[in-house]
């Protein structure tokens, strides 16, 4: 198992959860499946390197106790240490979170003018950058003022093909209801601004918590 946590009890809840156990039957939840093989990152990945275990399978958000839980499984093991290909800086497994349906955050980690996620105010993601695994919520909402998207870190654990990454209510600002979807991707500039290069590697449909 790898990853970090905060408090041996955001761990036991997460095990909790992870097992499917009756303290989190009350959770509120939302989960969506995604078929393996159907990406269309994957008809396009010659010379780039993607590999099965960025396609997804499934993925869920689920809140219980001032926590957010985000899962997701993937069609492989996840290696100790991936190889990234010539001219990849990162591999990343993520949920979008657009809390917000009339603000449209347009920036970081994307191409300024790039519209494919301008609707998420939050990222959430695991990202491996050739040397460590990291867990990182991205808050773009300074992106709407003209400032920068604020990075702080987040537990998360990454065991076979699970990943999953943990987040406080509040830093989230506690939405009642959201849209979100789950995407893998491999980034080639992610410190430059202004060329954020990303190529898609899977998606899940968008998808409403709760359900």
């Amino acid at each position: 198992m790898r990853g970090i946590s905060t408090t041996s009890i955001l761990v036991g809840m997460v095990a909790l959860l992870l097992a499917g156990s009756p303290a989190w039957s009350d959770a509120l939840t939302s989960t969506v499946t995604d078929p393996v093989g159907d990406s269309g990152g994957f008809a396009a990945c010659e010379g780039v390197g993607c590999q099965a275990y960025q396609d997804i399978v499934q993925a869920q958000i689920a809140k219980r106790g001032g926590l957010f839980v985000l899962g997701m499984t993937v069609a492989e093991p996840i290696p100790d240490s991936p190889s990234l290909s010539p001219g990849v800086k990162q591999i990343t497994w993520a949920w979008y979170l657009d809390t917000n349906p009339e603000t449209f955050p347009v920036g970081y980690p994307f191409p300024f003018g790039q519209t494919f996620t301008a609707s998420a105010e939050f990222i959430v993601w695991i990202v491996w950058d050739g040397r460590q695994f990291a867990g990182q919520l991205i808050d773009r909402r300074p992106l709407l003022t003209g400032g920068g998207a604020v990075l702080s870190s987040v537990p998360f654990k990454l065991e076979g093909t699970e990943l999953t990454a943990v987040v406080d209510e509040s830093l989230i600002t506690d939405p009642s209801s959201f849209s979100w979807f789950s995407f893998t991707g491999l980034y080639n500039a992610v410190t430059e601004p202004g060329n954020y290069g990303y190529f898609f590697v899977d998606r899940t449909p968008d998808a409403p918590w709760p359900m």
